[in-house]
């Protein structure tokens, strides 16, 4: 047969729900005291970044390899920067030397014409 409990040890459990029922009670009163109401900020702040922190660690890894490609790239880019720049530069004076040619010999065939 199932053995049943005794009036004294059902009265200590109805008084230990009571004791955490009224220990509720009072922590749901005091809830709105100020300075439990500051520290609550406080936990919600360091919750906040707490949370972009994690982030931070979750994607620091892949934050950086992009990065460091991104700054490949731009390696990349300034050093073929360096060695086209110095031909553009030869092929505009090239081609404005040209220009000028075209333009003398064009206003020397205009000269001839009229005259």
């Amino acid at each position: 047969m199932a053995k049943h409990r005794t009036a004294t040890e059902l009265a200590a459990e109805a008084e230990e729900r009571a004791a955490a029922l009224r220990l509720k009670a009072a922590r749901k009163e005091l809830a709105d005291h100020p300075e439990v109401v500051a520290i609550d900020r406080q936990i919600a702040s360091l919750q906040a970044s707490n949370i972009k922190y994690d982030r931070w660690l979750r994607e620091a890894d892949t934050k950086i390899e992009n990065f460091e490609n991104r700054a490949q790239d731009w390696r990349n880019k300034k050093a073929e920067a360096e060695e086209m720049s110095g031909n553009a530069k030869e092929q505009i004076s090239a081609l404005r030397e040209q220009k000028d040619d075209v333009i003398s010999n064009l206003l020397n065939s205009n000269m001839e014409q009229q005259a």
